[in-house]
């Protein structure tokens, strides 16, 4: 960690403003403590630093990997060499918290482009705007549940320019290839897509503060699957919304009601705005594909 502080440039207090501009929280005073000291930083606090530095979600993963191998009972072989994924800069790895940088084996391209022979990373970094394949001019965003029995925000399709719409972002669980898909609102702050399992919107997904969004609930969780075949059918890579703690894939219902778990899964290919965010069978087909785009 000291060395990837010292290859960013950062102060503590640079580290601390960029980690809040993420909607991080970075204290200087614990960051100097970790990094002074031999003992493990709190996942948490280490994915903040990664972001603040510079790293992706991809980066996050990779780091918080390196931390839990750490942290296992079993010790490491002296002299391990990390995998390299981006490149010019490479840390080989060490022992004890001092090497947890090299065991995250994080180097990039300075200009944004991949190295010969290094894997492009899948997903955008940060900010994006998730589109239905099949209605690249909706978004996935906030409304409400059509037939008002649930006056909480839950995620459906919409326009993408209304006033007010939260930002969307990606955020890397920590554990193989999960992340949370989480909003962000000025008034409101940053929360994540939560599916809802009880009452009248059960099925449905709304979003709840980022203090209840942990590694230890699946209910939070979606891997992006690239998609072949007809989902990906405009040219884009599309992708799967695999949902960890059912296995069902991303929809929008279309004539469905919350909770009617057999319409759930059968949402269709032309719902339109302000269809509900509900879980299906994964098919692979266009209704249940979404590109997934970059915000400047």
């Amino acid at each position: 960690m000291r060395a990837l502080k010292e290859h960013s440039g950062l102060s503590l207090r640079q580290l601390g403003e960029r980690a809040e501009e993420r909607g991080d929280v970075l204290p200087r005073s614990t960051l100097a403590d970790v990094l002074n000291r031999s003992t493990l930083p709190r996942p948490e606090l280490l994915a903040a630093f990664v972001r603040a530095c510079g790293g992706g979600e991809e980066d996050v993963r990779e780091w918080l990997a390196a931390r839990e191998r750490v942290a296992a009972p079993a010790p490491r072989e002296a002299g391990a060499t990390a995998r390299r994924r981006r490149g010019p800069l490479l840390w080989a790895a060490g022992a004890g918290l001092a090497a947890l940088a090299t065991l995250g084996a994080w180097a990039w391209w300075p200009e944004g482009e991949p190295a010969a022979g290094s894997r492009s990373l899948p997903l955008p970094d940060g900010e994006v705007v998730i589109h239905p394949a099949d209605a690249p001019g909706l978004c996935l965003t906030e409304g409400r549940q059509r037939g008002g029995a649930y006056a909480s925000a839950v995620a459906v399709q919409g326009p993408c320019d209304t006033a007010g719409r939260p930002r969307s972002y990606l955020r890397a669980v920590g554990t193989e290839d999960w992340y949370f898909v989480e909003w962000y609102k000025p008034s409101e702050g940053y929360g994540c897509l939560t599916l809802i399992d009880e009452g009248p919107a059960a099925g449905l997904f709304e979003p709840v503060n980022r203090a209840d969004c942990s590694a230890r609930r699946p209910e939070q969780h979606f891997r992006l699957e690239p998609v072949a075949g007809p989902g990906a059918a405009s040219g884009e890579t599309a992708y799967l919304l695999r949902h960890e703690q059912s296995g069902r894939c991303l929809a929008f219902a279309e004539d469905a009601e919350p909770g009617d778990a057999d319409a759930n899964a059968d949402a269709g290919a032309q719902a339109g705005a302000g269809a509900e965010a509900v879980l299906g069978d994964c098919t692979g087909d266009s209704a249940q594909a979404f590109l997934i785009d970059a915000t400047p």
